[in-house]
């Protein structure tokens, strides 16, 4: 399958269906046995997760990717450091804020992120990967144990992802 920029492309199926396995394969965590992975026309079957992920492609677990005992800052600091390891601490800070303010994560920065209720452990995690600024994020179940209110409110925040910044987003769901 292919995914074009910008756009929002979900993977269903039920338990045991390999979902989260095409996204190890996709990230680099899996090696292929067939079929080749290509990043635009470039062919990076074999790349490492590293590799995979300086091109662009950041992904997410389905069991959450924060640090608990950090606070938000940190968590998104950790996400934003790999993209902007060359650049000041300034602007670091400049991209932990902005993603924050883009996932309504503002007021929480200063907090543990174990210590938050679980739909905003949900977008730090989020948070988190796309502090990248990732060509596609790949988002593992990030919608399960969210409430109608938290569900509607992180689909607004992936309409804005790919509306402001171009962000295509594969979504494993069951």
């Amino acid at each position: 399958f292919s995914i074009n920029r910008g756009e929002i492309l979900g993977l269903i199926g039920p338990n045991g269906a390999g979902k989260t396995t095409t996204f190890n394969l996709i990230s680099g965590f899996y090696p292929l046995t067939s079929g080749k992975l290509f990043v635009d026309e470039r062919e990076v079957t074999g790349a490492k997760p590293a590799e995979i992920a300086r091109l662009g492609i950041t992904r997410t677990f389905q069991h959450g990717s924060l640090m608990r005992g950090m606070s938000v800052r940190d968590n998104i600091l950790v996400g934003a450091i790999g993209s902007l390891s060359k650049s000041s601490a300034r602007e670091r800070q400049a991209r932990v804020e902005e993603t924050a303010a883009l996932l309504g994560l503002s007021a929480h920065l200063d907090e543990m992120a174990g210590t938050l209720p679980h739909g905003l452990q949900r977008l730090v995690s989020i948070a988190i990967g796309f502090a990248t600024r990732p060509r596609l994020l790949c988002l593992d179940e990030p919608l399960t144990g969210l409430n109608q209110t938290e569900v509607v409110r992180t689909l607004d925040v992936f309409a804005r992802i790919r509306q402001e910044f171009g962000c295509s987003i594969l979504l494993v769901e069951h």
